[in-house]
């Protein structure tokens, strides 16, 4: 929700959100506004290039949305990664797992 009588700027509204996920396609997020006219319009918004400050940020309207989707890649990346055992050594070489 957006506070009355404030502007929030998109990456204002993306933190306020908790972020993007770690396996989301932060370059290919999409912006989703209604006009007046009930239309719907999508913008592409590439908010690697946004919270870098590569872009300039804009305000975020009333009923947008902000839609930041995710890898299929890298979800199964995580996952194949979370699967794997590891070993640590401690200061004598022995293995603590």
């Amino acid at each position: 929700d957006l506070p009355d009588n404030e502007q929030v700027h998109a990456t204002e509204a993306v933190a306020q959100a908790g972020g993007p996920m770690k396996t989301a396609k932060i370059k290919d997020g999409v912006l989703i506004r209604m006009n007046e006219a009930g239309e719907r319009t999508e913008i592409p918004v590439d908010f690697k290039a946004l919270l870098k400050g590569e872009v300039p940020d804009f305000i975020v309207q009333r009923n947008d949305v902000l839609f930041i989707p995710g890898s299929g890649a890298k979800t199964l990346a995580y996952g194949l990664l979370g699967s794997i055992p590891y070993q640590v050594q401690d200061g004598a070489g022995r293995s603590i797992r």
